[in-house]
Formats: structure tokens, C-alpha cells, sequence
């Protein structure tokens, strides 16, 4: 499976997870691009929670750092570091 298909796939599932779904019609009330963006950002987001807390996805990661069961800062270190190295870092 090639990059952009496993990307759009990616899209698609996240895009349509009910709580993103209403996070991200919210913020593309005014703008089709906005939502796109914001959909973007949680595609890399997804990736990295896939990619390093394969337990979670987007929604089920919340209830773990409300509950400090995972270290918020530790958590968004990561996810920053990934993001300005790059994926092929991992």
C-alpha cells in the first residue's frame, strides 16, 4: 500500500470518529480549508499515538492524560520532537 493511499485511509477513519467529527465541524464552520487543516494536524497526531501508544487513538488518549496515567509533558515532548525531526527519526 503506497503512501497516499495509507495517508487518505488514515483521513477518512480519523475524519469520521465521532468526536473528531464534531471537533472538526465546529472549526470548519466558515471555512472548508480550516477543517482540512485542522483534520491534517490529527492525522499526525493519530500517527504518533498509533505510532508510540498503540493502545489509544485519538479519542481514547484524552481520558489517560486527564487521569495522568501517561505524563502530559512527556507526552507532547514526543509528539513535538517526532514532528520537527520528522517521521524517518523514529
Amino acid at each position: 500500500m503506497s503512501t497516499v493511499t495509507t495517508t487518505s485511509s488514515n483521513r477518512r477513519q480519523i475524519d469520521t470518529l465521532p468526536l473528531v467529527e464534531v471537533f472538526l465541524d465546529s472549526k470548519g464552520r466558515d471555512s472548508k480549508q480550516t477543517r482540512a487543516t485542522y483534520l491534517t494536524a490529527l492525522v499526525h497526531f493519530a500517527n504518533f499515538i498509533s505510532a508510540k501508544y498503540s493502545k489509544y487513538d485519538l479519542e481514547t488518549i484524552l481520558k489517560p492524560l486527564i487521569s495522568i496515567e501517561i505524563d502530559l509533558y512527556k507526552f507532547l515532548d514526543g509528539f513535538v520532537s517526532i514532528e520537527s525531526k520528522g517521521w524517518s527519526s523514529c
